[in-house]
């Protein structure tokens, strides 16, 4: 199905275009998955053109194509995987981040840098804190702080599923 939306950037500009998607839900997922924060989302003519394709979705028809693998990711069932960005010690890094049905958070960053994989038997709490902004909190066994911007208002897929998954280990 096909979607028409409206979105602001991370410079407040607002951007426009059709997407495709299964459903609102996911359509609004990809948005924040590149973090767009959606202003309005609503169904599109069949016949409207496609202008605005996720960055994470081609980047994953690629490597299921060319056959090209996650390193941080456990053979298991992905419950949820969506674009993230992870905020540790001052850095910042854009990657993947995906919860396994195993229960195991792993962000995958693009590029350069090591996978972080952050089984539940380590963590010790996964939270959302901040408004408007949300941001998800992983603390580690360890004291090791991990933050994961989450959205605007409401967080988003991905992280809806951290959170609960993490809550039931």
């Amino acid at each position: 199905m096909k979607y028409e939306f409206q979105a602001i950037d991370s410079r407040g500009t607002v951007r426009r275009g059709v997407l495709r998607a299964e459903s609102e839900e996911e359509a609004r997922e990809f948005l924040l998955g590149e973090e767009l924060f959606p202003k309005t989302i609503g169904p599109a003519d069949e016949e409207c053109k496609v202008t605005w394709t996720p960055r994470q979705r081609i980047k994953r028809q690629l490597e299921a194509k060319s056959g090209g693998g996650e390193p941080a990711r456990s053979q298991g069932k992905v419950l949820a995987e969506g674009a993230a960005a992870l905020l540790r010690n001052g850095q910042r890094a854009v990657g993947t981040l995906t919860v396994t049905a195993e229960r195991e958070l792993a962000f995958t960053p693009r590029g350069q840098g090591e996978p972080v994989v952050l089984p539940a038997e380590k963590i010790e709490q996964a939270s959302f804190r901040g408004f408007p902004f949300r941001w998800l909190v992983v603390t580690t066994l360890d004291g090791a702080l991990y933050e994961f911007p989450a959205g605007f208002l409401l967080p988003g897929r991905v992280y809806r599923v951290a959170v609960r998954t993490l809550k039931e280990a």
